[in-house]
């Protein structure tokens, strides 16, 4: 089994193969090499020369090019390394451009499946009773449709919807969702094929013009509504029931207050002899002049007791 590394380089030789500045690059190196090798013969016919060997002609001829050879060598080494930064180049400017048809594809098939999943949403809807008078008499913001259109898509949603419970004489389910995807591809590209008594261009005019005219759009914002007016009145029940609690906690406190403020007042009052409510610090005020009588009525006693001892 191949490695992932030998899938690599077998891919970048078939790119290379293809590729006519990698191949000049391919041959401008081819050259190089055989340079380098002519230059080492005349490098060593030289240091024979020296040695006293004597040349023949052919190598004295070889000898006196050598100039020519390292011009040729160097210049070939530059056209290598340009040639070099300019496929590095392009191969950046190749893989950008790649990501960007890659992003396109991509954006061109996210649109497609869009366009199909709305021919499938809007050929569940017309199957209503109430949806389908309103397209007939062109009412209720639904653009008017004619009994055969209607017709149309009554036989196109039947032949874009697959049924594992296979019918007597239908073909099998993997068939089925080929053909019917080959219908909704064809529907969205508007191809001029008949199907159903139609065209395919003449069906995506149809479903065009029915998502155009916003019936459906219009329905699922008075759903919308609805659902906000319910959860607003939730919101403001909720909202409510606490302030009650605090109010009743309001009051319960006032009631503790007062009554631990009665009880106060009622520890400052006392009964006089005579039946009459005193303050607390009255009641102090009497007590203390009754603890001086009685404090000189005692001093008083003394004095006359030593009188009479006396």
């Amino acid at each position: 089994m191949p490695s992932a590394s030998t899938a690599k380089l077998e891919k970048q030789a078939s790119t290379e193969a293809v590729d006519p500045l990698r191949q000049a690059i391919v041959v401008i190196d081819h050259k190089i090499r055989n340079l380098v090798k002519r230059k080492r013969k005349i490098e060593q016919y030289e240091a024979e020369q020296k040695s006293g060997k004597n040349l023949n002609s052919d190598q004295l001829l070889a000898v006196s090019k050598k100039d020519e050879v390292m011009q040729t060598l160097e210049f070939a080494r530059d056209l290598s390394k340009s040639f070099n930064i300019l496929a590095l180049d392009t191969a950046k400017a190749q893989k950008k451009q790649a990501r960007k048809e890659a992003l396109e594809r991509n954006q061109q098939d996210i649109a497609k499946v869009k366009e199909i999943l709305l021919v499938q949403d809007i050929l569940a809807n017309m199957g209503q009773d109430n949806v389908r008078e309103d397209f007939l008499a062109g009412q209720n913001g639904a653009v008017q449709l004619t009994e055969e259109e209607l017709k149309y898509l009554d036989d196109l949603y039947g032949e874009v919807s697959p049924k594992r419970i296979a019918e007597e004489g239908s073909p099998p389910f993997q068939d089925q969702l080929q053909h019917s995807a080959e219908h909704l591809v064809a529907i969205v590209d508007g191809k001029t094929k008949e199907i159903v008594g139609t065209t395919y261009l003449k069906l995506k005019e149809i479903v065009a013009s029915i998502q155009s005219c916003g019936y459906f759009d219009q329905t699922t914002e008075e759903a919308t509504e609805g659902n906000s007016e319910q959860l607003e009145a939730t919101e403001v029940e909720q909202v409510q029931e606490p302030a009650v609690e605090e109010e009743v906690y309001v009051e319960k406190e006032t009631t503790v207050v007062s009554q631990e403020t009665a009880t106060f007042l009622q520890e400052m009052l006392e009964w006089d002899g005579e039946g009459n409510k005193v303050l607390y610090s009255q009641r102090k005020n009497r007590s203390r002049e009754k603890r001086q009588e009685v404090r000189m009525m005692d001093e008083g006693g003394q004095e006359r007791k030593k009188g009479n001892y006396g």
